[in-house]
């Protein structure tokens, strides 16, 4: 049905059977999806067809009735009106096909970002960031040119029939011509759609790989630079480069080598259907006006010719939608409806297993924290500390064993409720808006008052101000810092009013003096709220209540940080001792 929309289920109708079948389905939903846009598309586009389907035979008549002297007839007239109105409905066609595979891209590209916002990172990371950049923008637009296939075919379906009519009229022996090459240039289509399926596919994904590996080294490039491995970088980034190319290579010469059997069969049918037209001149039985139309519908009768270039569009349509299901099959974190219980922000952590990548990253950890109380994830750098903050801030659905927050199971928690329990902050925060107040709120309903106030309690109020339109200024215009970005994303979780503070790593770029005010946030002025930090400062974790000290996926001990400091193997956490042998 043209204008319904595509959702998760009729995604998964459409990828059932997988391969190109599937993809054809989601790019054939997607078009109809497009609506109104669609259907004027379509309209406009058979508009154009039927008065190029008529030019044929007003030209024709126009054409006998200048030779037969008349110097301005009807037919003339005629004639100028079907050009007038062909050129407007080839304009508004092509202006409606256009803006209509905008929209349908615009609406793809929305559903995928949707999509991937209930996506758990693991998940997410199945795919390199760049690859998803590559599959939002370019495959999701490549995807919307599925309208062109339509819009063509119809062309193509119009011309065909308006020519075998046609010629049919004009002299009915040229049909054995046509209908002769119409199956030689079906089977070339045919060959080619199959010969090239996978060369498109094999091109997107090693375009998408290079996109990836551009986006991680982007992110380091100060790294790279400082180190001098800015050649090794690139050849890194450019190993898919020879697949790219032999695909690209296969594709075009497969293009070419069809391109030029249909250019010779075109010229050999309008060949001969112009000598059998010609000898209609010859003796009479044909007027001169008539072979110049045999001649246009000739070609109008060859449009399954046109397959060619059909064949070519949808090849990377449906290669493209391809990777666009890819994306949109991957598992959505489980969420329940449960509204948010009552309670002050205890968390409770059972048997929390989670693997990644064939290692156990944490096994089997059990751990309370109450309400209103401060702790510290601290281990070393394969401690899962990271992973168990994850888990709390409902970011990494577990492998086994749940987390509780006021005795409710985080997966049995709505969204909604479960954003307003639990509030977030990173060591590379990402901010999301328009401008420095909307980053803020990421979609929060907060009043001024509550941003300004999460600012100051991350310390950022102040240089906020200092910006050109204050908290009003676009992120754009806003050239941030390391610890600037780290003290919004701070702010942003300080502002909601959340009842557990997550933090992982997310006071690394901090000054001292600021990481101090932070942290003294932290632990004497959060309002009652829960919060659980990751860090590898020593003073972070002596302002918390309690330490969670982890090792090795497994939780070693949890106590306040001054009863586990007389343990050197603790101390040398934090590079304060070496670790005795057997410790």
């Amino acid at each position: 049905m043209i204008g319904a929309p595509i959702t998760p289920a009729t995604v998964s109708m459409d990828t059932e059977g997988g391969g190109m079948s599937g993809s054809g389905r989601y790019a054939r939903r997607a078009v109809r999806a497009g609506g109104w846009w669609t259907v004027a598309a379509m309209s406009a586009s058979a508009i154009g067809d039927v008065l190029a389907a008529v030019l044929p035979a007003v030209l024709a008549v126009a054409v006998n009735a200048v030779l037969a002297g008349e110097r301005v007839s009807v037919a003339v007239l005629v004639l100028g009106l079907v050009l007038a109105g062909l050129l407007a409905a080839e304009v508004g066609a092509q202006y409606l096909v256009t803006t209509g595979a905008a929209v349908i891209a615009q609406r793809l590209r929305r559903q995928v970002i949707a999509h991937l916002a209930r996506v758990g990172p693991a998940d997410a990371g199945r795919i390199g960031s760049g690859d998803l950049v590559s599959r939002v923008t370019a495959d999701t637009a490549t995807t919307a040119g599925e309208l062109t296939v339509w819009t063509a075919s119809v062309s193509m379906g119009v011309a065909t029939a308006a020519g075998l009519l046609g010629l049919a009229a004009i002299a009915p022996w040229t049909l054995l011509v046509v209908l002769a090459a119409a199956p030689v240039g079906y089977v070339l289509a045919r060959r080619f759609v199959a010969d090239t399926a996978s060369d498109m596919r094999t091109y997107f994904d090693a375009y998408g790989a290079i996109a990836g590996r551009a986006v991680g080294a982007l992110s380091g490039i100060r790294t790279i630079a400082g180190a001098g491995t800015v050649q090794p970088e690139v050849r890194r980034i450019l190993r898919p480069l020879p697949h790219l190319s032999r695909a690209g290579h296969r594709f075009w010469r497969a293009q070419g080598e069809v391109s030029w059997q249909f250019g010779l069969l075109l010229p050999a049918v309008q060949f001969g259907v112009l000598t059998i037209v010609g000898f209609g001149v010859a003796t009479g039985r044909t007027q001169p006006g008539q072979m110049l139309a045999a001649a246009a519908y000739a070609s109008m009768a060859l449009g399954v010719l046109g397959l060619a270039q059909i064949a070519t569009q949808r090849v990377r349509a449906r290669s493209a939608a391809a990777r666009v299901i890819e994306v949109l099959q991957l598992p959505v974190r489980p969420s329940g409806s449960r509204p948010a219980p009552e309670g002050t922000g205890t968390v409770l952590v059972q048997g929390l297993t989670i693997r990644s990548g064939g290692r156990t990253v944490l096994d089997g950890i059990d751990l309370t924290v109450p309400g209103g109380t401060s702790i510290a994830l601290v281990g070393g750098a394969e401690s899962g500390a990271s992973a168990l903050a994850g888990a709390i801030a409902g970011l990494i659905e577990p492998d086994a064993g749940q987390v509780l927050v006021d005795g409710v199971p985080l997966r049995e928690l709505s969204a909604r409720a479960a954003s307003g329990l639990v509030s977030s902050a990173f060591a590379r925060p990402h901010l999301i808006g328009r401008t420095v107040a909307d980053a803020l709120r990421l979609g929060a309903a907060l009043t001024d008052r509550e941003v300004e106030s999460g600012a100051a309690a991350a310390h950022a109020d102040r240089f906020v101000r200092r910006l050109p339109q204050g908290y009003a200024t676009h992120l754009a215009d806003a050239p941030l810092s390391g610890g600037e970005l780290q003290r919004l994303g701070l702010a942003r979780a300080f502002a909601r009013p959340s009842r557990v503070l997550v933090l992982d790593d997310a006071m690394s770029s901090l000054d001292t003096a600021t990481e101090v005010h932070v942290s003294k946030v932290l632990t004497e002025e959060r309002g009652g709220r829960s919060a659980v930090v990751v860090g590898h400062r020593l003073g972070t974790a002596a302002r918390c209540d309690l330490v969670a000290w982890l090792d090795r996926g497994r939780l070693r001990q949890v106590a306040p940080h001054t009863e586990l400091w007389s343990d050197p193997a603790y101390r040398a956490v934090f590079g304060s001792a070496p670790v005795p042998v057997g410790a």
